[in-house]
């Protein structure tokens, strides 16, 4: 499993989605599947807590998303499918640490990843599609609803706080530090803080690939734009996209590494600066050619005479029809680069 296969499943489920939906208990199954779960073995008491209390909220989930979408009222980027994403990006993720680690991918979970699995499918549990105005507002509103679904499930009180503490600081705001206090450490899931920053990749991991990062940008974008107008617009040009992959997007994981996820950002800042640098040539090329025509216009109305007989009288009027012509064309295709002017016949 790598990159290329994330990216293909990611958008296998965008091809379902919404009329197809297979639900989330699909995509977690082929998860669990993936990641050596046999459902014929009995777990010990722990284990069988989360997996009961996964599939708990993950129904609780497709009932609420479901109903929202009746009523056209499922956020735009909060809703199921960022749920199906994360899961599929965190199920790509362990078998990569997997891998690193020399462990058999046919080994049943470990209580690290029953823990990750459960903190992936309820990280934005009940989420309003709304804004944080203090830190973890809507995150500690998620911890209140998941709370009763574990407490329902036996799940112990050292799990509970735990998942509790990580969903807390699934919040945007904490994503800097949390790589920051790994740095130079193992890296183990069993590490409450190593365990955080593999959550946290996880949830912005699809919006940090080039082709779903436009589609969730956009999403996110319209899921703001009733709520704060300024936020939502400021997502959709290049500078929202570089300030996301440069200061939001961070990877630290060896699962990260060995997946590339770095060197696939460093390639779009690339793209965006290449495509930035075009954009300013085409900038000034087109200028160019405005002041040509301006100037071949007001030649034509100044210096008509001589013009008429130095080229004669039909090449004169051709060369001031399309002068005029001309500039109406570049003010009416300019892509707002036309400088604001007055065009007459």
């Amino acid at each position: 499993m790598d990159l290329k296969y994330l990216e293909t499943t990611l958008q296998n489920l965008r091809a379902k989605w919404p009329d197809n939906w297979p639900g989330l208990a699909v995509v977690l199954n082929s998860s669990l599947q993936k990641l050596g779960f046999d459902s014929s073995t009995k777990l010990n008491t722990r284990h069988q807590a989360l997996h009961d209390c996964i599939f708990s909220v993950i129904k609780a989930i497709e009932k609420d998303g479901s109903q929202r979408a009746e009523r056209q009222l499922e956020p735009r980027y909060h809703n199921r499918l960022h749920f199906a994403d994360t899961v599929v990006a965190l199920t790509v993720m362990l078998v990569s640490l997997r891998k690193i680690s020399g462990r058999s991918l046919n080994e049943q979970p470990s209580h690290a990843e029953w823990l990750a699995l459960l903190i992936m499918v309820s990280h934005d549990f009940l989420h309003n599609g709304q804004i944080n105005q203090f830190r973890s507002e809507i995150e500690a509103m998620t911890v209140k609803a998941l709370v009763p679904h574990m407490k329902k499930h036996g799940v112990s009180a050292k799990d509970q706080a735990l998942i509790s503490g990580i969903i807390l600081k699934t919040d945007p705001a904490f994503v800097a530090e949390s790589h920051q206090q790994i740095e130079g450490l193992p890296f183990d899931l069993s590490n409450p803080k190593c365990l955080l920053v593999l959550i946290q990749e996880c949830d912005i991991l699809a919006s940090s690939l080039p082709e779903t990062g436009k589609t969730l940008t956009q999403q996110l974008s319209e899921e703001w734009a009733d709520i704060a107008p300024d936020r939502s617009m400021a997502l959709l040009p290049p500078a929202g996209r570089i300030f996301f992959l440069k200061r939001m997007a961070l990877f630290s994981s060896p699962s990260s590494r060995a997946l590339g996820i770095q060197k696939n950002i460093d390639r779009q800042l690339a793209d965006i600066a290449s495509a930035l640098v075009h954009s300013s040539i085409l900038q000034i090329e087109y200028e160019i050619v405005v002041i040509g025509l301006e100037l071949v216009q007001r030649l034509c109305q100044k210096l008509g005479g001589i013009f008429q007989s130095f080229i004669g009288p039909g090449r004169f009027f051709k060369l001031q029809h399309l002068a005029v012509q001309g500039l109406n064309l570049l003010d009416g295709f300019g892509i707002g680069f036309a400088p604001d002017r007055e065009v007459t016949q």
